[in-house]
């Protein structure tokens, strides 16, 4: 596991499973166990406990988002090193625009949580 960890983050798997598998499977595996943990904290009735999730659960889902957005980001360039000549080129780059773009929306909304 930690050779698939580690290689996802150098940017050495196939640009296909690190987008899909990794970047969107991933995270939302994150984002649905953060959203059951805060389910049966709901649950329970407690208001601080509900509020504590609220603030904690960005930054416990951050390294999994992270970890997917750079490791997107360097098999990107990797297949775009790999096929400069070949006509599906443009895949590496645009999945580093959606790593841009990524970035923005976790920006925005952890910026939204915190105000």
């Amino acid at each position: 596991m930690n050779t698939y960890i580690k290689a996802h983050w150098d940017g050495t798997l196939p640009l296909w499973k690190t987008y899909w598998v990794n970047g969107i499977l991933a995270r939302l595996a994150a984002m649905a166990i953060g959203a059951l943990v805060g389910g049966m904290l709901g649950a329970t009735g407690t208001f601080l406990s509900e509020q504590a999730w609220g603030i904690l659960s960005p930054f416990l889902v951050m390294p999994v988002t992270v970890w997917s957005l750079v490791g997107v980001w360097r098999a990107g360039r990797t297949y775009t090193l790999a096929n400069p000549q070949k006509k599906f080129w443009c895949w590496g780059r645009l999945a580093r625009f959606l790593v841009v773009v990524g970035i923005i929306r976790s920006v925005l909304e952890l910026a939204a949580l915190l105000m």
